[in-house]
């Protein structure tokens, strides 16, 4: 994907602007549908491998040119798409009807996962700790520790279970939006789940702002994850150990963004500005 350039799914079809929203063009060959039941687009999603995906009721679409076509890559899976997510490990998760489904081949074949999940998935996200959150229409929040493969409850203190947006944010906490409830806010601990005692509070990314290039010093072997403001994956970059790693965000607006550098030993977090 191209800076700037952004994809809103909405009920009559897939838009891009690449103005920050002062025009929209329809997009794509491939993806339109001349059948009126067909044409809302679901959910979009990104992965690292430069795949855009787009969720319809007809199946999961694809396209690797930034939009322009798309094929379907697999046809309809049991009940309503509701989300699509990229893990860090490069899959991808779909919100279908009363479960969620995963995709190791991106997005050619999908497998239910094990889940206690009774509702439809309304977003799902990553959190620190490698793990990942996803809100339901009317079953609450559900947290996953194996990359989305099983799914537990996490809903501890919340007094609504319909929840439909999820987010972080860089001073640790977690947010819930629930319809009539109000939001919540909480913690890993809140979760239930022990926090990393070999993660650090943060490192440094120089110079912050950055001009969608910055550095940073690593104590060992590591690999750096960029996440946007609602926590999904951007991407995923090895680094070496030593100082002064150049680090490249070619395909991001400006704004605020968070990192993660992931080793052996240690989980360590950070953020940077992007300034174009």
């Amino acid at each position: 994907m191209r800076p700037n350039q952004i994809f809103a799914a909405t009920n009559s079809g897939l838009f891009e602007t690449n103005d920050q929203g002062v025009s929209w063009t329809r997009k794509g060959n491939g993806l339109l549908d001349t059948v009126v039941w067909d044409s809302t687009v679901y959910a979009i999603a990104y992965d690292t491998a430069g795949y855009l995906y787009a969720e319809k009721s007809s199946g999961i679409y694809r396209s690797g040119n930034g939009g322009n076509n798309w094929q379907l890559v697999n046809a309809a899976l049991p009940g309503p798409p509701t989300c699509l997510y990229v893990t860090s490990n490069g899959n991808l998760l779909g919100g279908f009807g009363l479960n969620i489904f995963r995709s190791t081949d991106q997005g050619l074949t999908w497998a239910p996962m094990t889940s206690s999940i009774n509702s439809d998935v309304n977003q799902i996200i990553s959190i620190p700790n490698g793990m990942l959150l996803a809100a339901t229409l009317l079953d609450g929040v559900h947290l996953s520790a194996d990359n989305g493969q099983t799914w537990s409850p996490a809903n501890s203190g919340l007094t609504s279970l319909s929840v439909y947006s999820l987010a972080f944010t860089s001073d640790g906490y977690f947010w819930a939006g629930t319809a009539g409830g109000g939001v919540f806010r909480g913690t890993i601990k809140s979760f239930g789940v022990k926090e990393n005692k070999n993660t650090n509070t943060t490192f440094t990314a120089y110079p912050n702002p950055a001009p969608g290039k910055f550095f940073i010093d690593a104590k060992e072997n590591a690999t750096l994850e960029v996440y946007d403001p609602s926590g999904r994956l951007l991407q995923a970059t090895p680094v070496a150990s030593g100082s002064k790693n150049e680090i490249f965000l070619n395909e991001v607006r400006s704004g605020f963004y968070f990192l993660r550098l992931i080793s052996k030993e240690h989980v360590e977090t950070g953020n940077i500005m992007v300034v174009r």
